[in-house]
């Protein structure tokens, strides 16, 4: 992870993606994912904060409701 910061990861690579995205997460260090045609964005801080972003109306929406299930709060800005 540190002679690479910058993975790039293909469907076929899923496990190996949440694997590292989990470590990312368990040791709360600052990860950013960003999709392959550059419309979403999510930011996870390593000061446990997280922030997601789309381009596109229903992707933002799709991920609002993914997340709805989950006890977070939602700061608008």
């Amino acid at each position: 992870i540190w002679n690479a910061p910058i993975h790039v990861f293909d469907t076929a690579d899923r496990e190996a993606f949440v694997s590292l995205l989990s470590l990312g997460l368990y040791f709360v260090w600052d990860v950013r994912i960003i999709n392959r045609s550059q419309t979403f964005l999510a930011t996870f801080s390593h000061d446990e904060w997280m922030d997601f972003r789309a381009c596109d109306a229903t992707l933002g929406e799709q991920l609002v409701s993914g997340l709805e299930g989950l006890v977070l709060t939602r700061l608008n800005t």
